[in-house]
């Protein structure tokens, strides 16, 4: 194995992106990811995807893009999804699927050489997913997880588990605070927070355009004060390039992305960024490079990410590094 630890007193800010393709695939990793790392001047380090416990087949669909990613020197970051409520999972009520999830992701670890950044039951404060608004359940649900991959073999090293709540919610709705299933059990914290903008969209009920400090800086601030010194992921993030309700204004999307990499590059405690780098399936325009498309490779990304302090952190490197070390 790899001992490429960097000073651990100097550690960077690690760049990810959720590609439009199947990671599983090499030529995915060829013109999205390699591409993009050789038009950017500096390399990701993470490749996010979004993997269901009852996905068919987990060798294949879950170890396989695993896999793809490691050799190719991304390290995985998955949002780990489920049709089911919270309460199901916690009851056991899909535990043969995630049985045969973990026993595949088992076979990815290889003995704990290799590692990956797990989220489980993403954004479940959010009123569009299936296992949402259930505080309590959830955070059994989080816990049954874990307590699977154990049984299953699931070397400790080679899993980091993030809790990835939405920011935002609607008024009413209980807040990501009564979701954290506590220290002991979270490598690291983050959240999703998007900047819509004006894109036509009946589920954009309030269209505006936010800037950076307003997309982050408050849900920030409520993560350092619920975990105290965890790493802070930006578990999803993009921006629409409508700046106002006639239309799009590539400029706008430009120096939106360049505001944003220059704050969260200096903001205490962020860790990595990860750039929902695909069209929604509400259509919303949120890819900033799409290889060899004209007029999708947003320049303002280039540049916000030129700061020193983004920099690449191999597979190895980050599977050696104390979580409590990475800012």
């Amino acid at each position: 194995m790899q001992t490429d630890i960097p000073d651990l007193n100097n550690l960077p800010v690690l760049l990810g992106i959720y590609p439009q393709g199947w990671p599983g695939y090499q030529q995915v990793i060829d013109t999205e990811f390699l591409a993009l790392d050789a038009w950017m001047g500096k390399r990701l380090s993470i490749g996010g995807s979004f993997l269901d416990i009852e996905i068919p087949y987990p060798l294949d669909y879950v170890k396989g893009p695993l896999e793809m990613l490691w050799k190719n020197g991304y390290t995985p970051f998955v949002n780990l999804t489920t049709s089911h409520t919270a309460r199901e999972v916690a009851r056991g009520e899909v535990d043969i699927r995630l049985n045969q999830w973990a026993q595949a992701f088992a076979s990815f670890a290889r003995d704990g050489e290799c590692m990956a950044f797990i989220a489980p039951l993403h954004e479940m404060n959010s009123r569009s997913s299936p296992y949402g608004l259930d505080p309590t359940s959830y955070k059994e649900a989080y816990r049954h997880i874990q307590e699977v991959f154990h049984e299953q073999g699931v070397p400790r090293r080679s899993v980091r588990w993030v809790f990835a709540p939405m920011g935002w919610n609607y008024p009413g709705d209980p807040p990501f605070e009564e979701y954290y299933p506590g220290d002991s059990g979270v490598n690291i914290v983050g959240f999703s927070s998007f900047n819509n903008g004006y894109y036509p969209n009946p589920e954009n009920d309030t269209p505006a355009w936010l800037m950076p400090r307003m997309v982050f800086r408050r849900y920030l601030e409520r993560m350092m004060l619920m975990a105290v010194n965890k790493p802070i992921f930006i578990c999803q993030t993009g921006t629409s390039a409508w700046y106002e309700v006639s239309g799009v204004d590539k400029g706008a999307k430009n120096q939106w992305l360049r505001e944003a990499f220059t704050y969260l590059g200096t903001y205490p405690g962020v860790s990595a960024v990860i750039y929902y780098n695909l069209v929604s399936t509400q259509g919303i325009d949120w890819p900033f490079w799409i290889n060899d498309v004209p007029g999708l490779q947003y320049e303002g990304y280039r540049e916000g990410i030129s700061n020193g302090v983004y920099n690449y952190l191999s597979p190895s490197a980050l599977s050696n590094i104390r979580l409590e070390l990475l800012r």
